[in-house]
């Protein structure tokens, strides 16, 4: 459980956007439509062929680095498909009214392991390397999924293995960063 609210203000963010960041927060959306019928789903970062934001892309770059303050920390993905049948698995549920489930992967890896895991190769940590996430690295966003797969039976359709070619090939024929 997160201790602080807004756990995006504080970082540094793209020109613009510093007013939007500071006032994010889901848990006050949360707060007012909690309720016996309602189910509430936090959704982990999306990655997968269509991510708009190209999340993976920065990692497939040759030479890429990690900043070595961004290496160790942790966030919880899912891969497209596989959250999609998350939520399809909630909307047809009736046990899921009235809890509130994080959907993701079982495990969060560091952002290391994850930008290698991309990239095929062990990504390279240094100093300075300007972040390629608007985010607080002193507080991770990793999430417990174990609600959603014990009550639910949730499990993901499509391994990591997997959802990281797939999402490796999109990003290879669609980002727009020379990769």
């Amino acid at each position: 459980m997160r201790e602080t609210r807004y756990p995006y203000r504080g970082a540094r963010h793209a020109a613009g956007t510093e007013e939007f960041f500071n006032d994010y927060e889901k848990i006050l959306v949360e707060e007012t439509v909690r309720g016996p019928r309602t189910t509430i789903l936090r959704l982990p970062a999306v990655y997968g062929p269509n991510d708009e934001q190209h999340r993976a892309a920065p990692w497939l770059k040759p030479g890429a680095k990690i900043d070595v303050k961004q290496a160790e920390w942790r966030w919880t993905r899912g891969y497209v498909e596989n959250v999609a049948d998350a939520i399809m698995l909630v909307a047809t549920n009736e046990r899921a009214a009235g809890h509130t489930y994080n959907v993701g992967e079982a495990d969060a890896p560091t952002e290391v392991r994850w930008a290698s895991m991309i990239a095929g190769r062990q990504i390279e940590r240094a100093e300075n390397v300007p972040d390629t996430l608007p985010v607080n690295f002193n507080y991770h966003l990793a999430t417990d999924t174990t609600a959603i797969r014990r009550d639910l039976g949730y499990a993901e359709c499509v391994s990591r293995e997997d959802a990281i070619a797939a999402t490796v090939a999109w990003e290879r024929n669609h980002s727009t960063a020379t990769l």
